[in-house]
C-alpha cells in the first residue's frame, strides 16, 4: 500500500494460510491471488483516522495483464459498495518476468474506471497491432 506521504508499506500475502483453512472455498494459491493478513487490514482501516492515509493499493498479474480482473472487482466491494472509495487501485503487468504496463483504476461509486495507464516499451513494440479499449476496464456496482 501507498500512503499519501509516498510511504510504501510492503504486505503480507496470506492467501495461502486462507487456503490452508479453507481448502474448498478458496481455489486459488499465494501465486494466483492475494489478501492482506490482518495486521495490513488493521494498518489499511486506520490509517483515515490519521492525516497520512493509505491512497492506493497495489498488486501484480503475473499472468492476467493489465486490467481491473472480477477479482480484484470482487475484494474492492463489499455488500454492493466499495469498501475503501477513496483508494485507488494500481495494477503491474508483469508477465514473462518482465514489468510491461501499469495501470491505476479509481472508481466513482459505481464503477471502477483506468485514470490512468503506463506501458513498457517491451509491451509497446509487442502491441503495435492491438486495439486498446477501456470499456473491458469498468465494472459496475449498483448503489
Amino acid at each position: 500500500m501507498i500512503q499519501s506521504s509516498g510511504i510504501v508499506r510492503l504486505c503480507v500475502n496470506s492467501q495461502d494460510e486462507m487456503r490452508r483453512i479453507d481448502p474448498l472455498g478458496i481455489d486459488r494459491g499465494a501465486e494466483a491471488a492475494f489478501v492482506f493478513n490482518a495486521a495490513d487490514q488493521y494498518f489499511l482501516a486506520r490509517s483515515f483516522d490519521g492525516a497520512d492515509a493509505v491512497c492506493i493499493v497495489y498488486h501484480s498479474h503475473p499472468k492476467g495483464g493489465l486490467h481491473f480482473s472480477d477479482r480484484d472487482f470482487a475484494g474492492a466491494i463489499w455488500n454492493e459498495k466499495p469498501i475503501y472509495p477513496e483508494v485507488d487501485h494500481l495494477v503491474v503487468d508483469c508477465r514473462d518476468g518482465e514489468i510491461r504496463g501499469a495501470g491505476l483504476f479509481r472508481t466513482d461509486g459505481k464503477c471502477f474506471w483506468l485514470l490512468a495507464e503506463w506501458e513498457s516499451e517491451v509491451a509497446k513494440t509487442q502491441a503495435k497491432s492491438r486495439v486498446r479499449g477501456l470499456s473491458h476496464n469498468r465494472r459496475q456496482v449498483d448503489i
